[in-house]
């Protein structure tokens, strides 16, 4: 995955790449706000009438998001604040000189917790050793 604070630049695509996740959600209706205490930046609480959940906003220059697993299986982010949708914002490209556009996309979190979890048995089939300290 990309270093998101390898650059100046890199740091200014991460802080866009949020806002756009948050804009988005507000052009569909949402009043976006934080959890409290919650100690998870990516993490928002949506509202639309009588409709409110916790949504986690991921971030990705490279085109690929992860969540960190914890030893229980638990995807940190999102299985432990109750996230009901995932938004992954990406840029579009990953070469350079390119015109770069955020993409957003817009997952059920049971969606994205069955990928992570074919992903992460996948893997462990081949490699029971392998590092998860960065996320699947």
């Amino acid at each position: 995955m990309t270093n998101i604070y390898a650059t100046p630049e890199k740091v200014q695509y991460a802080k866009r790449l949020f806002e756009i996740g948050i804009e988005y959600l507000e052009s569909n209706g949402f009043e976006v706000s934080r959890v409290p205490r919650s100690g998870k930046k990516s993490l928002r609480r949506v509202r639309k009438g009588s409709e409110e959940y916790n949504v986690a906003i991921r971030t990705s220059q490279d085109q690929w998001f992860a969540f960190p697993r914890d030893d229980d299986g638990n995807w940190l982010g999102m299985d432990d604040v109750d996230v009901q949708r995932v938004i992954v914002v990406a840029l579009n490209t990953r070469d350079e000189g390119k015109e770069k556009i955020g993409l957003v996309h817009d997952f059920s979190a049971v969606e994205v917790r069955d990928r992570l979890n074919k992903n992460f048995d996948a893997r462990y089939a081949v490699n029971p050793n392998f590092d998860t300290s960065h996320g699947n």
